[in-house]
């Protein structure tokens, strides 16, 4: 899918006349969009706010010097309110977390689009042979710019997945690209069927270019009921990236794709042997450690 960057800052909204500690693009609650404009904003300074200890909304009293270009202000990434932001700020948003302090507000969407463009790569974009199921498997992560030599400050999005045919997925990020120089920081959550993904470079600090993000390992569901009954059991699986956010150097809006990753899973066993044979019967799925499905022109009776 395309997805131009819609979750980054809020716009003028109510979360703007007040300041929630972790909440950095003033949307009404914490997630992983916020840590872009936190880590972009790292090292700025202004006006201390004297209440700035609790993880409650506080009144704004005085605005700080710099703002992002959609107009949210500097002061939504100073969570303990020091007058600074810092590692301190960092540690708040990420135990506030998930907190959502104003349920009336969204992130608006964002209307400073830059002309870069990049496109996340799973595998490099290349088919995965099939595979056992049973187990893990990795695959790799890249950011490709799709215009040249793009600039990158930052990148946060959602990978999800379908519970029926994928057991778990964890990602393992790779600072080798958007962190060489150690002037990144990554964040991770998984949810149930949703992984989390934020990199941000301290300060108006792109690096130019793409490369590898990290790690995605995949487990497969192996007791997968309701298979056709073939010879083996497969089925197809899917992994995908949702609300993908990046910004350049501006902490200007990069336009951005995301190319889901298909594969094949084979079971461990095939559907038939010889001891089914025997009853001219198809069983399935096989393996299984829970309910199967049996088809045969053989008569079956009930023994409770």
């Amino acid at each position: 899918f395309f997805c131009c960057l819609s979750f980054l800052c809020s716009g003028q909204s109510s979360a703007q006349g007040h300041v929630f500690p972790g909440d950095a693009n003033a949307a009404g609650h914490v997630n992983h969009y916020d840590l872009l404009p936190l880590t972009y904003a790292f090292g700025s300074v202004g006006p201390a706010r004297p209440t700035g200890e609790g993880d409650v909304p506080e009144e704004i009293l005085a605005l700080w010097s710099d703002a992002f270009p959609d107009g949210t202000n500097y002061i939504h990434c100073d969570a303990d309110g020091n007058g600074i932001v810092n590692l301190l700020d960092l540690t708040r948003f990420f135990s506030n977390n998930g907190i959502v302090h104003d349920p009336t507000d969204q992130a608006l969407p964002q209307t400073f689009i830059s002309s870069s463009q990049f496109t996340l790569l799973f595998n490099d974009g290349d088919p995965i042979n099939p595979m056992d199921i049973s187990g893990a498997f990795e695959v790799p992560l890249a950011v490709v710019p799709t215009g040249g030599e793009e600039e990158i400050n930052g990148i946060a999005f959602e990978i999800s997945w379908d519970p029926q045919f994928v057991s778990s997925v964890t990602f393992a990020y790779d600072p080798s690209w958007l962190g060489e120089d150690g002037q990144a920081i990554s964040y991770i959550n998984a949810d149930e069927n949703t992984i989390q993904i934020a990199v941000g470079r301290l300060g108006p600090n792109p690096n130019s270019g793409g490369g590898l993000l990290g790690q995605l390992s995949i487990i497969g569901v192996e007791d997968l009921v309701g298979l056709m009954p073939t010879n083996p059991d497969t089925t197809i699986g899917f992994v995908d990236f949702n609300d993908i956010s990046i910004v350049d150097g501006g902490f200007v809006s990069v336009q951005s794709t995301g190319q889901p990753l298909q594969f094949t899973g084979i079971s461990a066993v095939s559907s038939t042997n010889p001891e089914v044979q025997a009853i001219e019967a198809t069983i399935f799925p096989n393996p299984s450690r829970a309910e199967v499905n049996v088809i045969s022109d053989q008569g079956f009776q009930r023994i409770d």
